[in-house]
């Protein structure tokens, strides 16, 4: 920093920060930086008779770093950059660590960033492997960005000259255990607007010794460019460790999040786009907020998966195509536009399956905002194990988001009535305080209160255990057949849509022990239990009511 400072009062034009062991592989690199910063001022922006609309040196050049192929390190800028950031190449924040991404990242807004993938160096000593210097590194994607991008835009320019319009910095993170190249590949070819700088960064959630891993890597090597980041974990750590990895590796101002196995359209990148563009013209000076795109299953046409459809775990999947729903009050991370608020993580309380980390991080990206539907960035998720979907993924989804109840109280109401899982739990404390009623109090010379013969209180248990699931399975089929006015998949009469309600029963209620599950092994059940989550946080007046009449 200080050298670069000395150089730009010695009147340097280009400046390139280098270490005293790099090698530089490539001859005439100094011509192809140069020619480089000419196109960009002249080719890139101009108007068709390539009047330059920024000063030549605009922008920064980043060097192919052999050890880190398509990132870019080794920057150079110019004096141009120096002037506007009031002569020093970056600030006194940083020490030795994160000043090469810094600075292409932050010509990136403009679109005035280049990576040379054919000017090579090495780096000999340091880079992947271990440095001479203890290695500090910063968080410079929130404050420390944001302040240099001030500057440059404040910065006073010669009237023949402007800054062109602020890319939208959309990144898209796709996290991935399944690693299935087909899939992934069509996530990396989906379009990016002209006005958007993206980078896709797919996560393995593998180790890179991992067959599987090794086998994806290969795969998509030929995507592998400065706008494609192939990172993976230590270990498989889970979706939410996954995730924050993404976030890690990004600088934008949103991220995309999708899920590795979901067939996004085409334009699914557009849509959200256009939707953040009409929301940045109209409220330009409020707080960012998020987008949701729904998440289509496919038509249901096994038993299973129409259980799925009547218990309505799925609703706000594509709750964001609704018309009635302009607003929604999160979405599930196969298909959602966040902003990438600074200091905002995936919490991993929640269990490495997933369950609530979605909606937490939605509370978390957008300060408890409701997310704005844009109904066309859509995705298809496929049906789980085929269309049977198995009762421990819901049961796991639940064990997780669970606790919401404790973490967002002022989004929770008391039942009137327990559930059928609360219900068997009363009834089997019960049982067992009446057991000891009967057995212990003699034993202590205390005389029985209840003179009950043995066989009565398990025979009591039995039979409402037995009148509780008959009960819960006979009011689910009347439930989606006679009472709800608003019953899922109409088309589906008779025998069909008994054998769903069935399977819906044993959706919901592997949700409900679950839930009760999580709260218990999260020390919460006293505190939790007949508490319920409002998983519309009050955009729907009638819910509560609605679940207690339920």
């Amino acid at each position: 920093r200080g050298l670069a400072q000395q150089a730009y009062e010695f009147g340097c034009h280009y400046f390139l920060l280098l270490g005293d062991d790099v090698k530089v592989f490539t001859s005439r690199w100094m011509s192809k930086v140069h020619m480089t910063f000419i196109d960009m001022a002249t080719t890139d922006a101009g108007p068709a008779n390539n009047a330059s609309t920024v000063p030549h040196g605009f922008g920064c050049v980043a060097f192919n770093d052999l050890a880190f192929p398509h990132f870019p390190t080794f920057p150079v800028v110019s004096s141009v950059h120096m002037a506007m950031m009031g002569g020093e190449i970056f600030s006194d924040q940083f020490v030795n660590q994160g000043a090469d991404p810094f600075l292409y990242q932050l010509y990136r807004r403009w679109g005035y960033s280049r990576l040379l993938v054919d000017v090579e160096l090495a780096n000999d000593i340091g880079g992947a492997q271990p440095a001479r210097y203890e290695k500090c590194d910063i968080d410079w994607s929130g404050d420390i960005l944001s302040a240099a991008v001030n500057r440059i835009e404040t910065a006073p320019l010669p009237l023949q000259f402007k800054l062109p319009n602020r890319k939208l910095m959309i990144d898209v993170v796709v996290p991935t255990f399944r690693c299935i190249a087909p899939l992934l590949e069509k996530i990396l070819s989906i379009t990016v607007p002209d006005d958007c700088a993206t980078m896709f960064i797919i996560v393995v959630d593998r180790p890179d010794s991992d067959p599987i891993a090794s086998s994806l890597l290969k795969a998509l090597d030929q995507h592998a460019n400065v706008d494609t980041r192939i990172r993976c974990m230590p270990a498989n750590m889970g979706a939410p460790c996954a995730r924050n990895r993404g976030l890690e590796e990004s600088s934008a101002d949103y991220i995309l999040f999708l899920d590795d196995d979901i067939h996004p359209e085409p334009h699914i990148l557009e849509e959200y786009a256009n939707a953040l563009r009409e929301r940045i013209s109209q409220h330009k000076n409020e707080p960012p907020v998020g987008f949701a795109g729904p998440s289509f299953l496919p038509p249901p046409v096994t038993p299973r998966a129409r259980g799925v459809v009547l218990a309505g775990v799925q609703t706000f999947w594509d709750l964001p195509s609704n018309p009635d729903w302009k607003k929604v009050p999160w979405a599930v991370t196969a298909n959602v536009l966040l902003p990438r608020k600074h200091g905002a993580k995936f919490d991993t309380l929640f269990p490495k399956t997933g369950g609530g980390e979605d909606i937490d991080f939605c509370f978390k990206a957008t300060e408890e905002q409701p997310l704005i539907s844009v109904p066309k960035a859509a995705a298809v998720h496929p049906w789980w194990q085929e269309g049977n979907p198995h009762l421990d993924r819901f049961y796991n989804w639940a064990f997780g988001d669970g606790a919401l109840v404790f973490m967002y109280p002022q989004f929770t109401f008391v039942a009137t009535v327990p559930n059928p899982t609360e219900l068997l739990l009363v009834l089997t404390l019960l049982f067992f305080l009446l057991e000891g009623c009967v057995f212990l109090l003699p034993a202590m010379g205390v005389d029985a209160i209840l003179e009950i013969p043995p066989f009565v209180l398990p025979m009591f248990l039995f039979i409402a255990f037995i009148s509780v699931v008959l009960g819960e399975v006979l009011f689910e089929c009347l439930w989606n057949t006679v009472l709800s006015s608003n019953r899922a998949l109409p088309e589906l009469q008779g025998m069909e849509r008994l054998h769903a309600c069935f399977h819906a029963s044993l959706v919901r209620n592997a949700s409900e022990i679950g839930r009760l599950m999580g709260h218990m092994s999260q020390g919460k059940l006293s505190r939790c239990i007949f508490h319920r989550f409002d998983w519309f946080v009050g955009l729907f007046e009638g819910y509560p009511a609605s679940e207690r009449k339920q």
